[in-house]
């Protein structure tokens, strides 16, 4: 019995170690403290400075450990810091105004994985900055101030916001006339009366000290002034206004002519001579402005007189005739109707104001309204700023203003009128429209590409909704992955006359993305071209697209061109493409240059 008691005791005794081959092993234990040599940095240091070494505390001798910097409680500034081994270093450099202390976490970790986690709180040592520069306020004084006046308080620009700074005059560059003032406390004073008549300017050489000795030294100059100077007189901007003006109204800006030129004036209505109008006026701060209802019939000069005072009381006057000029009536405009034809800068018509003062008075005009991207006005005339198309706008609104440069102004709506230009200079493709050389080829067709899944372009006449004559072709995008159709010449087609040409394709609708190509019988496939790069927009206007047929000089033999014109959306493959969208194609025709 006894024998089977010991043999139960070993075995228990066994089990509670750990074997690692046939030797039991003691089971590991984890670190139970960790602690950090120095934890102080001294501010400014640069980054990558050491702060200190950690040392780890764990019951098993010769356990390896590493450390980091880990997630959690106190944890806020593990960013600021990087551990290298068992080292903790900087990863920037501390200021002690904006950080005086940061908490980081660290971690340490036996090989077999134990670990302890604890915070340390690093404290940012500081140090004395020395001031980088003196700074003067105001730095000038009168000439009739005596001995003891201010010239100006100084200051130091100092990283250490709480230093108390001592100024004082030393000598060195810029120091000449530091004799003739004196500093007390942080103002510098003048140490005898100025006249600037003699010296206007004087420089003196300041030390700001800190309390820890650092200092930096700065020169500066002080510039003496006259005594205040009386403004010896007054001026107006303007000095003619319209009759028909409303009382209150702004009729000129007032201003001083002062030797001071730092002096504020204050304006009024001032008794003397020149005075008798200055009830039919008022003066708001620095503005000339009507009092009364005024008639260029009745008196046509008015004069007033006013006054300006500085802010010392000096004071100047002076007056002023005013005129009153007649409104404008009506702006006449010599010719309304242009050609779709003109060039740009072709003039439509001759401007002219009529008022009561006609044969004295001389106008400027100017749009102010309307289609100013059409028209525009120089030397009194309004002119083309771009091609006109009698298909796309027949005719345009402007707002004319006519101004004399006295406040008397006009405005007058304008309705300018294209004339239509009947024969196209070209080969027509499609277009009701007579040319110079026909209609290109014996025949054509509508031809109608179907797409890969066997879908068709939906087309038809149209009898509204047309760029010229009576009809145009609408188009309904229908095909699952594109739309494709063109006009296809019976027999091949000749175009070799017409190689430094262009093509016209009148274009509206809303489909975001049209080509437009041509084709030979020795060429490939269609090439096609944007239409949005040649002046189209999907807007549901109207569109002169013009295309050089140089652009398809690549691909196309132009001496036996058998797709006129030939249309697709998308343009290219990936392009946008929207299925049931409509634009609609009118007056296709080339010219040959």
């Amino acid at each position: 019995m006894i024998k089977k008691l010991f043999l139960i005791c070993c075995a228990l005794a066994v089990a509670a170690l750990t074997f690692s081959g046939c030797s039991p092993t003691k089971a590991n234990n984890p670190p139970t403290n960790l602690s950090l040599s120095k934890a102080t940095i001294i501010e400014d240091a640069a980054a990558n400075t050491v702060v200190g070494m950690f040392a780890t505390q764990d019951a098993d001798a010769g356990n390896v450990f590493t450390y980091s910097l880990v997630a959690g409680s106190g944890a806020a500034d593990n960013a600021s810091f990087i551990i290298r081994t068992d080292t903790l270093l900087t990863a920037t450099s501390f200021d002690y105004n904006v950080n005086k202390t940061c908490s980081i976490r660290v971690q340490t970790k036996d090989q077999n994985q134990a670990a302890f986690d604890t915070t340390f709180t690093i404290t940012v040592l500081h140090v004395n900055h020395a001031p980088t520069a003196v700074t003067l306020g105001t730095v000038v004084i009168s000439d009739n101030a005596t001995a003891g006046t201010m010239a100006g308080i100084l200051a130091a620009t100092d990283k250490d916001a709480a230093d108390h700074h001592t100024f004082t005059l030393v000598a060195g560059a810029g120091s000449d006339d530091n004799a003739s003032f004196t500093v007390r406390g942080d103002t510098l004073l003048s140490a005898a009366a100025f006249d600037a008549s003699v010296k206007a300017s004087f420089t003196v050489r300041v030390k700001a000290q800190d309390d820890s000795g650092a200092a930096v030294q700065q020169a500066f100059t002080v510039t003496v002034v006259h005594a205040n100077h009386a403004p010896a007189a007054v001026a107006l901007s303007n000095a003619a206004v319209v009759d028909t003006i409303a009382p209150g109204a702004f009729v000129g800006k007032l201003s001083a002519t002062d030797r001071d030129a730092a002096d504020k004036h204050t304006y009024t209505l001032a008794a003397g001579a020149g005075s008798s109008d200055n009830a039919s006026f008022t003066v708001r701060n620095d503005s000339l402005l009507v009092n009364a209802a005024l008639d260029a019939n009745v008196k046509a000069l008015d004069t007033i007189r006013i006054r300006a005072a500085d802010d010392s009381g000096a004071t100047a006057d002076s007056a002023f005739i005013i005129t009153l000029v007649h409104s404008p009536t009506n702006i006449l405009l010599s010719n309304s109707v242009i050609n779709e034809s003109a060039t740009i800068g072709t003039s439509v018509g001759i401007l002219h104001a009529v008022d009561k003062d006609s044969a004295t008075e001389s106008y400027t005009f100017s749009l102010v309204g309307g289609d100013t991207g059409t028209f525009g006005i120089a030397w009194g005339a309004v002119n083309t700023k771009t091609l006109l198309n009698w298909g796309l706008d027949s005719s345009s609104s402007i707002t004319v203003k006519a101004s004399d440069g006295k406040g008397a102004v006009f405005q007058k709506l304008f309705t300018i009128r294209v004339s239509k230009t009947d024969t196209i200079n070209g080969a027509v493709i499609f277009s009701e429209r007579p040319s110079t050389d026909g209609v290109l080829g014996s025949s054509y067709s509508v031809w109608d590409q179907p797409d890969s899944a066997g879908n068709k372009t939906y087309f038809n006449w149209t009898p509204y909704d047309h760029f010229e004559g009576t009809k145009a072709y609408e188009l309904t995008t229908n095909g699952a992955v594109y739309s494709e159709w063109g006009f296809q010449s019976y027999s091949t087609a000749d175009l070799s006359l017409y190689t430094s040409g262009k093509m016209h394709v009148a274009l509206m609708g809303g489909t975001p993305e049209i080509g437009i190509g041509m084709a030979s019988a020795a060429g490939t496939d269609t090439l096609f071209v944007k239409a949005t790069d040649f002046g189209y927009v999907a807007d549901g206007k109207w569109h002169d697209v013009w295309i050089p047929l140089s652009t398809w000089a690549s691909q196309v033999d132009f001496t036996a061109v058998t797709m006129l014109v030939g249309f697709k959306c998308p343009a290219v493959a990936g392009g946008t493409y929207v299925v049931g969208s409509k634009y609609t194609v009118d007056d296709i025709y080339i010219t040959k240059k």
